[in-house]
């Protein structure tokens, strides 16, 4: 892991732009897409209504690299539509 200033760095990841959310996130699931050193991989995230109320999408995922160092990375992905606990 990379170090800067005295502080440990995480591997980069890409942002990817959106489109606008009827678009891009149905009543089902949303994708993203997820490069980590350099590696591509898509990441399914179911629909959630939380405990609070509000909607939206959800996932907890741990990514194997498909190289030869074989690391591990546990991702968690929360998207909220705001306003939704209002719906």
């Amino acid at each position: 892991m990379p170090i800067v200033n005295n502080i440990p760095t995480l591997p980069s990841v890409e942002e990817t732009s959106v489109p606008a959310p009827a678009a891009r996130l149905d009543a089902t699931h949303a994708t993203i897409k997820l490069t980590i050193e350099g590696q591509e991989t898509d990441i399914f995230v179911p629909y959630k209504e939380f405990s609070t109320g509000s909607k939206g999408f959800y996932a907890s995922e741990k990514v194997t690299m498909r190289d030869d160092t074989g690391r591990r990375y546990q991702c968690g992905f929360t998207i909220t539509r705001i306003n939704s606990k209002h719906e």
